[in-house]
Parts: C-alpha cells; structure tokens; sequence
C-alpha cells in the first residue's frame, strides 16, 4: 500500500467515466425544494445508468441546484442493469486511515461502482454542468482515496479538480470481490486510457 500526504494544491484526478450532471428545472425562474434525495442519470444515446447523485436537501433556484449532503455514485461501464447497482443513501466516506481488511470489505459490496464523491454541501449550475464547492470533500474509490478542500468537476472535460490541502491514499492490494470477478472473466482488461476513451 502507498500513501502520498502533502498540502498539493489543484489536484487533478481525470475521472475514467462519462458523466452529465443532474437537471432540474432548466427554467431560470423555477424554485423547488427536495428532501432525501437520489437522482438516478443516464446517457441520453443509449440510456445507460451512468452515476447517481444522494443527499439530504436539495434547493433549485433557477439555473442552480444546491445540495446537501451530496453524494455521487458513479456506475461502472460493466453495469447493464440498475438492478446490478446497491443502492447507498445516507453513505459516508470511510477515513484515509481505514484498515486495508475493513477498506477491501466496503468495495466489495458495491461492485457497481467506479468511484464516490462525499461533500457536504455543493452547487451544480444546470447551464455550464459544473458541479462546485468550497467545503471539504471526500473521492473514494478502490484504488485511490483523496480528502481535500474546494473543488469543481467538469462534465465535458471529465476532470475532478480537488484545489487544496489535499491527502491521497494509493493502494495497490486490490482484491475485492471485482478484482476477483475480473480474474475470471474471460475478456481482456482495460487500461485507463480505454477507460477514458468510453463514451
């Protein structure tokens, strides 16, 4: 396991999924308030599940949504059944210092997923599909963990950019129960740049 600390400022993690953001209410003049939330998203091509967005509160002004309590689901390329996906209300990270057993043990029930954005509060803008905060937040995912401050993710580019006083957890003792799968699995595997290529 490796483990890279340090106060790195604009972190970029290039995120190897395709995503569109959440849209409520595209008219600039509407308001509506939601409470325990989750926002299933599909790709409109091929209306595949593509990441799925919970929170506790979610306020619509116009072109914004502000969201409590986020949290983002982003799906596996290999799902082709919403029914293959656990669902995770009301989840939260677990901390960068988790034992690798306990970290192994979480990803191994989600086999659905690429990767988890915590934050606890965030602002989507509906018009640039930028996602926003200045509060901590947390990525998770089974090869790489990351707390920082502030950050903007970028539908079209595909980027995670963390701005500050970020942490990263790198493990490389991945054998969940997907890595397992994958072993069996008579196709070949990808790389990341196949990864990035999908869209």
């Amino acid at each position: 396991m490796g483990r890279l600390t340090g106060a790195l400022s604009g972190l970029i993690l290039v995120l190897f999924l395709s995503v569109s953001f959440p849209c409520l209410g595209e008219d600039a003049g509407m308001h509506a308030k939601i409470r325990t939330f989750m926002m299933p998203q599909y790709r409109e091509k091929d209306e595949r599940l593509q990441f799925i967005v919970y929170g506790s509160g979610a306020d619509n002004k116009g072109a914004l949504l502000f969201l409590t309590d986020m949290v983002v689901d982003f799906i596996s390329n290999e799902v082709h059944d919403a029914k293959q996906v656990t669902l995770i209300p009301g989840a939260t990270p677990y901390p960068l210092t988790n034992a690798p057993t306990d970290t192994r043990k979480f990803w191994s029930k989600l086999p659905h997923s690429q990767g988890l954005i915590f934050s606890e509060s965030a602002t989507l803008d509906k018009t640039t599909k930028i996602l926003r905060s200045d509060r901590p937040v947390q990525f998770r995912s089974e090869f790489l963990d990351v707390n920082g401050v502030g950050f903007d993710a970028y539908q079209e580019q595909r980027l995670l950019h963390i701005r500050s006083n970020v942490t990263m957890k790198l493990r490389t003792d991945r054998s969940s129960g997907k890595d397992r799968k994958a072993k069996k699995s008579s196709s070949p595997r990808k790389s990341a740049t196949d990864y990035l290529n999908e869209k």
